[in-house]
């Protein structure tokens, strides 16, 4: 057997050996990404392994690239729905539920929301209605607006965050009981993206409520700000 033959057929095994160390480099990175900041959609990623050994017959050092790896990152949807509330109020008392939408996936996506009774509980709630918070105030006022029926949100950007608020009032009940509001987020094709859960409390004795507000949302460093309780 000759020396190029030899070196040839080592060769060989050693492009193997390297091209999967290369797609095993590509599986951890995508990996990483995924962990931290997932990559657009459509951005492509390569890479390669390379090894230097010393060929004694030929008293050389010899360095062996694999193939490149290449791959084009896929659309990913996925979304987040912050935790579910509870609050304990009177009979009457309007309800408002305040929660955050992220757009958790690679592309911009418009999602759907519906906010449903939760059957088997103590009572239901006569309407549930769900606005766009575009102040971030946590009540329906000003620029804020309510969804429309088919519950299909704005599209959110990659890594963007809707806030919305769920309004509905408490009905009149007796006794110490309890109401379930379930907030389902999902896709086109129906599937859920994230969920949460929401308690309504009804107490029979009285309560304290406060409720705060600002005169305004955004300020410099020499203007001034008025808290109202």
């Amino acid at each position: 057997m000759s020396v190029q033959y030899k070196i040839q057929h080592s060769l060989f095994y050693i492009r193997q050996w390297l091209l999967r160390v290369a797609y095993l480099c590509w599986m951890i990175a995508c990996f990483c990404v995924v962990s931290h900041a997932m990559p657009l959609a459509g951005v492509e990623i390569e890479t390669r392994a390379s090894a230097v050994f010393f060929d004694a017959e030929q008293g050389l050092d010899v360095k062996v690239d694999s193939n490149i790896v290449r791959v084009r990152v896929g659309s990913v949807l996925s979304a987040s729905l912050s935790v579910g509330q509870t609050l304990t109020l009177p009979v009457g008392t309007t309800v408002l539920l305040a929660h955050s939408i992220t757009n958790t996936g690679n592309i911009p996506y418009a999602f759907t929301l519906s906010a449903n009774n939760v059957e088997g509980d103590q009572f239901d709630f006569n309407q549930l209605k769900i606005y766009i918070d575009l102040n971030q105030d946590g009540i329906p006022n000003g620029s804020d607006y309510l969804l429309l029926a088919d519950g299909v949100l704005p599209s959110l950007a990659v890594g963007a965050t809707l806030n919305v608020i769920i309004e509905t009032k408490v009905p009149q009940v007796n006794g110490d009981v309890q109401g379930n509001i379930y907030l389902r987020l999902q896709d086109d094709d129906d599937r859920v993206q994230a969920d949460a859960f929401d308690h309504v409390k009804i107490a029979s004795d009285g309560i304290v409520r406060l409720t705060k507000s600002a005169s305004a949302q955004k300020i410099s460093h020499i203007e001034q700000i008025i808290f109202t309780l």
